[in-house]
Parts: structure tokens; C-alpha cells; sequence
């Protein structure tokens, strides 16, 4: 059975880092700069603070930015800035989970034993149809879960607690084999790629759109240009995933291109399942199923709106796409303490430091 995780940035909030747009917001706009271009990106960035609440808003809003520039150098002058300010944000936010566990300030087996218990059993808690489909498809194609992770963060956390959960286990001591994770917008280390999905989502500009606009702020360009590979790997995976959970991923309009991915797939066989697990879905008391399901069927066409589907193609996926209302996975951070045990650690190093 062939399980892929579709994460966002969902993942590394529940871990317990900060990697919001609006987390880096106010420190982006108040640091320094002397360059007139990016002090009044910075300057409109703080008049339009209400619209980009998301990632996505973000991307899509720099779209329609790009037309107050007169050349793509000013333009690409600002992604760069920005990018260069959020990679150390994230960096410095990737350090602190890291060194959380590094510094054994953490439960380190009960996070990893969410993790295994989070993608063993993604679908336990789900109405029984639901179930019912799973346990069919895991009978058809064998009990041995293969999992593989495409991400949409620049953070390395799913490879670090990955690795720690191999060493947590004996080799075989477990039915779930990590196979990939892919990175399909790059990572911190060299190759993170910030924008939108098509140039057609880049209106009215003063100037064309050439190769170094088209690398510096339309992903799927970026990486035709950097790594073909990735793309592909990543469509592999897609393409032969018996189950697809999408969990802390919005597929925005600037993914569409994977959210296109995903429709196509599902459209290929009435055997194919996905579940989207939501933010922000409500729990129901047991005797209230219908209003759980009324609930699903909102987040369910919402998300169909998002994939861009004819209506007909609409109705033949809908009871392939199942939204667990109200339950959630990877519920990490409930393990870390973390606010309270990063401050522990950031406290004994300023001791250390001092002695």
C-alpha cells in the first residue's frame, strides 16, 4: 500500500515553530535597509498587512505587486530581500526544534511515537464508510504501509524526526517504510523558490516576462530550470499513491500546478482516496454525525473549487475525498512544552555563555 503525505506549512506549526507569514511580518518591515527600491516595498508591505495573511496570499499579492515596477531588476531586488530575511527567520526557528531535541529537553519517544501512530492510522477515526475504503485497499495491496512525504516547507523537520524514528526503531521491527521526501519548492540549504505558479498569474507588468523573472518568481519554471528530477519524482509518487493525505496545505492558487496533480489522479480510478485534513474544523458530539458531515461537505467544496474541476468531474471525486471534521494528526507540539522549553534552553546557554 502506497500512503503520500502532501505537507505545508501546517507541519511545522504543529511542532511548534513559527513560520507564519505573519511571524516574520513585523520583523521583515522593521529591519534595516538602505536601499530606497526595498525600503518602499517594505513601506506598502505595512499598508497591505490585513491582505496577506497566508503564504499563498503572499505569493498571489507580490503577483500584483510586480505591476508598480518599471524594470524586473527592482522587482526581483525585493523577492530576493524578502527571501533572504525569511530563510533566516526559518532557519533560526529550525534550529530551536532541533535543538530541542539535541538538548533532551523533549519526550523524545512520545513524539516519535505520534509521528508512527500519525501516519499508521491517519483514517482510524473516520466514519466507518471511510474506514471501510481504507481497510479494503490495505487488504488488496498488502498490510506493509510505503510512505512518502512530498513537502511544500523549506524547513528539514520531517527528515530530522524521520531519521530519529529509523534509530527509535530495530530494523523491522516496524510495517511503515519511509521511502522519500521530496522537496518540490527546494530547502533552506540552497535552492528555496518563492512565487507563484504561471505567468498568467502575473498581470499588466511594464516589463517582460524573461528566464530571470521566470526563476527568481514562478516556481514550476524555477525548478524546470533547477531540477527536473524533483518534479518527477514527485509526480511518481502521486501517480502510483494508493491513499493521498494532504495535511497543513492550503493548495493555494499558486500550486495550482499540484493541485491539478492531485484532481488528475483522483480522476484516473473510483479506488483512488484522499484526505484533507482541515484547520479549523469543529468536533461533533457522536450523536451529531449529520452536522460533521455537513461540515465536511463545505471544506469539500471549497477544496473542489481550489482543484479547478469541470462540474461533472467535481461529482465523480466527491466520495473519494473524505475531511476527518474535528481530528487531527501529528499532534507533536502537545509533547514539547516547547515555548517553556526553549526558554529553559536559550536561558542555560546565555548561563553558559556568561561562566
Amino acid at each position: 500500500m502506497n500512503i503520500t503525505f502532501l505537507i505545508g506549512n501546517g507541519f511545522d506549526l504543529r511542532v511548534g515553530m513559527k513560520t507564519k507569514y505573519t511571524d516574520m511580518y513585523d520583523g521583515y518591515i522593521n529591519s534595516p535597509t538602505i536601499d530606497a527600491t526595498i525600503a518602499d516595498f517594505k513601506e506598502d508591505l505595512a499598508s497591505s498587512a490585513p491582505k496577506y495573511e497566508t503564504w499563498s496570499d503572499f505569493e498571489m499579492g507580490m503577483a500584483e505587486y510586480a505591476q508598480r515596477f518599471d524594470n524586473e531588476d527592482d522587482f526581483i531586488k525585493c523577492i530576493r530581500d524578502f527571501k533572504a530575511y525569511m530563510i533566516k527567520h526559518l532557519c533560526t526557528e529550525e534550529d530551536k526544534f532541533f535543538n530541542a531535541f539535541n538538548k533532551s529537553i523533549v519526550d523524545e519517544s512520545a513524539i516519535l511515537e505520534e509521528f508512527e501512530h500519525s501516519i499508521a492510522n491517519f483514517y482510524k477515526n473516520q466514519i466507518p464508510n471511510v474506514k471501510n475504503r481504507i481497510k479494503d485497499i490495505i487488504k488488496f495491496n498488502g498490510w506493509i504501509k510505503h510512505i512518502n512525504f512530498i513537502t511544500f516547507n523549506y524547513t528539514k523537520t520531517l527528515e530530522f524526526i524521520k531519521d530519529r524514528f529509523e534509530l527509535f526503531h530495530e530494523l523491522g521491527s516496524s510495517d511503515l517504510r519511509i521511502e522519500q521526501i521530496v522537496h518540490i519548492h527546494g530547502d533552506l540549504d540552497n535552492d528555496v523558490v518563492l512565487g507563484v505558479d504561471n505567468k498568467e498569474q502575473i498581470k499588466n507588468l511594464k516589463f517582460n516576462i524573461d528566464r530571470k523573472v521566470e526563476r527568481a518568481f514562478i516556481k514550476p519554471r524555477f525548478n524546470h530550470y533547477y531540477d527536473e528530477v524533483r518534479v518527477q519524482s514527485a509526480k511518481d509518487i502521486i501517480e502510483n499513491s494508493d491513499v493521498i493525505c494532504i495535511y497543513g496545505l492550503s493548495l493555494g492558487e499558486s500550486d495550482l500546478t499540484w493541485s491539478k496533480s492531485v484532481a488528475n489522479w483522483l480522476l484516473e480510478s473510483s479506488a483512488k482516496q484522499l484526505i484533507y485534513f482541515a484547520y479549523g474544523t469543529n468536533k461533533f458530539d457522536s450523536w451529531n454525525v449529520d452536522a460533521q458531515m455537513d461540515e465536511e461537505d463545505e471544506v469539500k467544496n471549497s477544496l473542489l473549487k481550489r482543484l479547478h474541476l469541470l462540474e461533472s468531474e467535481a461529482e465523480k471525486i466527491y466520495d473519494q475525498i473524505h475531511v476527518p471534521v474535528g481530528e487531527n494528526i501529528f499532534d507533536i507540539e502537545k509533547f514539547l512544552g516547547y515555548e517553556h522549553n526553549i526558554e529553559i534552553l536559550r536561558n542555560a546557554e546565555e548561563c553558559a555563555a556568561k561562566a
